[in-house]
């Protein structure tokens, strides 16, 4: 009987001793590595989706899980994660990182290699850079784009030496963005892509005004000669033993007499009104450069009125629109057909109320100097 009675109680405690070192391992489990993405020593990566109230929006078109920090790769710049294949998906408010309306990159690691370098973030490599903006005063409805161009075996060494930041997009100015290159970005940038493949590669500049408000890209194009009117572009091919390319933005300098431009026109809305409007092209509902959908009575808001190319590639000089229109709810009023002219500035005053808005001619101003703006002239 003792003998019974002692392995009994021998094996009452083996099973109470494991019982609890199960508990002990599930807590380290579910406490260690949130959201089960196996990312531990204390640094938590969310990939929720923040659409209630996001500090950006964006779309991940690549297979892969993505990480994302904001201007740089440290654990106090860690914004949250981005799920593969995801579409409109919104990243964390953290009210550290989000203070004031700020233009910068956002930089993408995949989750393996958050996972591989954790303890070390800064040796982790770089997945893709996106210009974004981060707008305090509203919600940015802007989605920013990581292109299903990036991630593969090719590689792009981009040198940024101007005083701008400048997109790089495949196919044509309002391509697929592969990259982004900041100013003065002279090293250490390398965008990963997908092989094989034959990419046009068009630099579009970026500028940020901070007395504006306003985010402008603009497109290089040749002044004269046998491209005259034409975008930059350059082209590079990956694949086989020919996996590595080098782009140095400064060489556009060196290729031919280049002018800007931005491939539309800008409308400013002055409303008048007692009410908040909206402005549509179509059924499309257009939105400013900080991403705003709306202009609040007695504010003016400023739109673009984007042009296209002509078939043969080249930026028409004026565009005829008829399809705009500005209201609220079931309450829209055509805007009358105008002729615009590319890079030109324009002003509607609308006045009223909603069941019985006027509106005034449109106005034309001078052309948008960007090139001054772009430091360029």
């Amino acid at each position: 009987m003792e003998v019974g009675a002692t392995i009994k109680e021998d094996s009452v405690k083996l099973l109470s001793k494991l019982g609890m070192t199960l508990i002990v391992m599930a807590m380290v489990v579910f406490t260690g590595c949130p959201n089960g993405n196996g990312n531990g020593n204390g640094l938590e990566v969310s990939f929720n989706n923040y659409s209630a109230r996001p500090s950006i929006w964006v779309e991940n078109l690549t297979n892969e899980r993505l990480v994302a920090f904001r201007g740089s790769v440290t654990p106090g710049t860690l914004v949250s994660g981005i799920p593969a294949f995801s579409g409109q998906h919104g990243l964390r408010r953290d009210t550290n990182l989000f203070t004031t309306n700020a233009a910068f990159p956002l930089l993408l690691i995949t989750e393996a290699d958050f996972d591989a370098n954790r303890n070390n973030l800064g040796a982790a490599p770089v997945f893709a850079r996106v210009f974004v903006f981060y707008n305090a005063t509203a919600t940015n409805n802007n989605v920013f784009q990581i292109s299903s161009m990036v991630g593969g075996e090719g590689r792009l060494t981009v040198s940024n030496p101007h005083a701008f930041d400048v997109e790089l997009r495949d196919g044509g100015p309002t391509g697929e963005i592969l990259g982004f290159a900041a100013a003065r970005m002279t090293s250490g940038n390398v965008l990963r892509i997908m092989a094989p493949a034959a990419l046009q590669v068009f630099p579009v500049f970026v500028f940020f005004n901070p007395i504006e408000q306003e985010i402008f890209r603009v497109t290089p194009r040749f002044r004269g000669g046998r491209f005259e009117n034409r975008p930059y572009m350059r082209g590079f091919g990956f694949g086989g033993t020919q996996l590595t390319h080098h782009f140095d933005l400064g060489d556009i300098d060196g290729e031919g007499a280049f002018g800007l431009t931005s491939g539309a026109a800008y409308l400013r809305i002055n409303n008048q009104t007692n009410t908040m409007l909206q402005i549509l092209r179509g059924t499309e509902l257009l939105i400013t450069s900080l991403g705003i959908p709306a202009i609040n009575a007695g504010l003016p808001e400023n739109f673009t009125v984007n042009f296209g190319r002509n078939p043969d590639g080249t930026f028409a000089d004026t565009h005829d629109v008829d399809t705009l229109r500005i209201g609220l709810g079931g309450h829209f009023w055509d805007i009358p057909r105008h002729v615009f002219n590319l890079d030109y500035q324009y002003t509607l005053t609308v006045r009223g109320t909603i069941t019985d808005l006027r509106l005034d001619p449109i106005v034309r101003g001078n052309r948008v100097d960007l090139e001054r703006m772009f430091g360029l002239d």
